[in-house]
């Protein structure tokens, strides 16, 4: 009887292909003053974009901040290891702000826009795929970063 219980279930999933989910993904390079930072941590939710626009905000951690309220502010403010929060208006994919906030800067976090580029955004139902770059290392102040980095992760409900 187990067997045949066995057999029904994975002949059930095996026609159901459709019921996997894909996994948040961030990968890529991120460093501050040549040491690199691992990003392993990726969310997005919607969130109020510049003129009344739709936006969604990527936040990328090397902690998990899963738990958090306010992931993005938290983020910036180093809670969860060095962190790269970016917000993008929805559909077109234009970069509106971007949150450096790397541990081995002197200064962070710190906001760069127009040397960090949001390339090859998509909005796929609930999902943004996206590649962000500072097309090679970029200085502020006296500090040095670079951003080479490829994501996909749902969109979440907006934050309360």
């Amino acid at each position: 009887m187990r067997r045949r219980s066995f057999l029904a279930s994975a002949a059930a999933t095996s026609l159901l292909p459709n019921a996997s989910w894909a996994a948040d993904m961030v990968s890529g390079r991120f460093v501050g003053n040549g040491k690199a930072a691992k990003l392993a941590f990726i969310s997005a939710y919607v969130t109020e974009g510049m003129s009344g626009k739709a936006a969604v905000e990527v936040v990328m951690t090397e902690k998990d901040h899963a738990s958090s309220k306010r992931p993005g502010w938290d983020a910036d403010f180093g809670k969860f290891g060095s962190a790269l929060t970016i917000k993008l208006h929805r559909p077109d994919g234009g970069l509106f702000s971007c949150q450096v906030a790397h541990q081995d800067l002197k200064r962070k976090p710190f906001s760069v826009i127009g040397t960090i580029k949001a390339l090859d955004v998509s909005f796929a139902g609930d999902r943004v795929k996206a590649r962000f770059s500072s097309n090679g290392p970029d200085k502020f102040f006296d500090d040095t970063y670079e951003v080479d980095l490829q994501v996909d992760v749902a969109i979440r409900p907006k934050l309360a």
